[in-house]
């Protein structure tokens, strides 16, 4: 909804294909095809006209880059039961079950960084380069070593920063 708001009918290529060099290689012709995701539509006619999907389509449009665009219908979850030799299922860092770190245990006073029920596996890859966790997950140096973090971004109002003087 914010992104639509923002955008006020139109994208730029850059925040729908935000990495530089992927972005330069797909309007240089590199990429024959492109390939569009939405789990809502199962047809182009019924994506839409000022939603999410729209958009993208319409700022690789006005870029005109030589791919085909096609729209995979009925979205991952009919993709992956129809052909699954086609795909893979993201594979877990091995090794991160290690105990929280000595400065967020269970037993601390400091309960705003236990464990929640919810809080399964590790943080979440939004993007090659960002990941969204939770406090306890900032607070496993060796889950954000293991997964190459050099930065945090705190935003809880309870919870302390974990290894300052080891991450931005």
């Amino acid at each position: 909804t914010i992104v639509r708001r923002r955008a006020r009918g139109g994208l730029g290529l850059e925040h729908i294909v935000p990495n530089e060099d992927t972005r330069n290689r797909l309007l240089s012709g590199e990429y024959q095809s492109v390939v569009f995701l939405d789990d809502c539509s199962l047809e182009m006619g019924e994506v839409k006209k000022d939603g999410t999907l729209m958009l993208a389509v319409n700022a690789l449009c006005r870029n005109p880059c030589g791919a085909s665009v096609f729209l995979l219908k009925g979205g991952f979850d009919t993709f992956s039961s129809e052909f699954p030799e086609m795909c893979t299922k993201p594979v877990p860092p091995q090794g991160l079950s290690l105990p929280l770190s000595s400065s967020c245990r269970p037993n601390n006073t400091d309960s705003s960084c236990t464990t929640p029920l919810y809080d399964q596996g590790g943080p979440v890859e939004i993007l090659p380069f960002l990941y969204l966790g939770s406090a306890y997950h900032a607070s496993r140096k060796d889950m954000l070593d293991m997964l190459g973090i050099t930065a945090l971004i705190n935003v809880s109002s309870n919870c302390p920063n974990h290894f300052e003087d080891h991450y931005q």
